[in-house]
């Protein structure tokens, strides 16, 4: 239930703070859902990195919404767009390279990716399934939002940054997954892989990319459902878990 609020609340967000709270109150509920299974390590560890890190980069999340709300006293969404091109901008592409990082290492683009594979594999299958396909979807469509309605006039300066993570995280994801034996480590080099092809969709910007990006993640969310509902399907019928690819 808070996941499924968190998540409504960042999609229908319009100001930074709300933002804030939402990704706050969602990374909490996953830091317990990774470490659900108690009596294995793999899972404790897997929940103490994700804490670890995750609250460093809400740290860095909060910083950059403080350089913003330094350079324009606003945090609001509407507000922002009408003044962002009168107001000196002091501060304020620190404070969205801080955001878009700390969105960028939410998501489990490289490289900031180093997370993603432990807590994929540590977490038991159905936590696994609930990081792979919720998060991704609505944290995606607020880069979206803030990318191509808020930081318009910063589309120059972010290109550097985005294309290096967009080529990175294909490489990384694609190349690794070849040496990968374990199942869930696979899906996450694959996230990986999958990240990298959104965000050169969200650099193009324009209102084709925007129609393709919706339906690429459409098609991404459909196909991680079905094949995290074969796994659960397959160890339900066995009786034990599929960890491997090959025994």
């Amino acid at each position: 239930m808070f996941v499924i609020f968190s998540s409504i609340c960042l999609c229908f967000a319009d100001d930074f703070l709300l933002i804030y709270l939402a990704i706050e109150l969602q990374s909490l509920v996953f830091y317990v859902f990774a470490t659900f299974n108690r009596t294995s390590e793999f899972a404790t560890e897997a929940g103490l990195k994700y804490f670890i890190f995750g609250s460093v980069i809400s740290c860095f999340l909060l910083l950059g919404f403080s350089f913003i709300y330094l350079s324009f006293g606003s945090l609001s969404f509407e507000l922002l767009f009408s003044i962002i091109n009168t107001k000196p901008l002091t501060f304020v592409f620190l404070g969205f390279i801080f955001v878009i990082s700390a969105f960028l290492f939410k998501t489990g683009a490289a490289p900031f990716h180093a997370w993603l594979c432990d807590v994929y594999d540590g977490s038991i299958l159905s936590v696994t399934f609930l990081f792979a396909a919720m998060p991704k979807i609505v944290l995606f469509s607020l880069i979206i939002k803030i990318y191509f309605f808020i930081s318009f006039d910063f589309l120059q300066l972010w290109s550097s940054l985005l294309i290096f993570v967009s080529v990175a995280s294909i490489a990384v994801g694609s190349i690794s997954a070849i040496y990968q034996k374990r199942v869930k480590r696979l899906f996450a080099y694959s996230t990986v892989s999958h990240t990298g092809f959104i965000l050169l969709g969200i650099l193009v910007c324009s209102p084709f990319s925007a129609k393709s990006l919706i339906f690429y993640i459409f098609i991404y969310s459909f196909l991680t459902i079905l094949l995290f509902s074969i796994l659960i399907y397959a160890s339900i019928s066995t009786d034990r878990s599929i960890k491997f690819i090959a025994n």
